[in-house]
């Protein structure tokens, strides 16, 4: 008697991953055309799909290696696109730099590695309670720039300015403890494949 297989593509919390790669592009027009409530509109159904497709694949046991592969990738290109059309606005307001989405990106492409590197071995390698914690930051780091720029600069409080330069530094400070974890998780379970 055969095992059930793996859930596919075509499965509802795959095609929810899905639907985020298909969200950015418009996501990011938005942002660059300065249509603030697209932007913000297109950001919801990420953020919503993001904690929607796991949420599903848990209930419905519909979890398999192309969701732990296919979900943080929707992340990743979601979030990181987001990011690099944020920094022309993000340099005006002060609260956002290039070199801080580069040091997103660089992480997020050393966790991809790893992650792939565990699937291969046969060693499931979803996101961890760190990684939903980096993943939180970041969503609500950009919540607030979407909201802030929606908002413009005659209709903000300076306190909010602050909030949301700290959000950015938490999200940082974030990615890096997460990226530390997930580096000395995959080593120990390379280490376990070793004869």
């Amino acid at each position: 008697m055969g095992t059930p297989s793996e859930p596919g593509i075509t499965s509802i919390p795959n095609l929810l991953s899905l639907s985020r790669l298909v969200a950015t592009p418009p996501l990011c027009a938005a942002i660059a055309m300065g249509a603030w409530g697209p932007a913000l509109a297109l950001w919801a159904w990420v953020s919503i799909t993001d904690w929607l497709d796991g949420a599903l694949a848990r209930a419905w046991k519909q979890t398999s290696a192309l969701g732990r592969v296919l979900d943080p990738l929707a992340d990743k290109v979601a979030v990181l696109g987001t990011l690099v059309c944020l920094i022309p606005a993000g340099m005006a307001g002060g609260y956002l730099a290039p070199w801080m989405v580069a040091l997103l990106i660089g992480r997020e492409f050393i966790v991809t590695g790893l992650r792939s590197e565990m699937e291969r071995l046969g060693k499931p390698f979803g996101a961890d309670a760190f990684g939903k914690v980096k993943m939180v930051a970041q969503v609500l780091a950009i919540w607030m720039a979407l909201v802030l720029e929606w908002l413009g600069k005659d209709h903000r409080q300076a306190w909010m300015d602050l909030a949301l330069a700290a959000s950015v530094w938490i999200m940082l400070g974030a990615a890096l403890v997460s990226g530390i974890h997930y580096g000395w998780q995959a080593y120990g379970k390379r280490g376990r494949t070793a004869p």
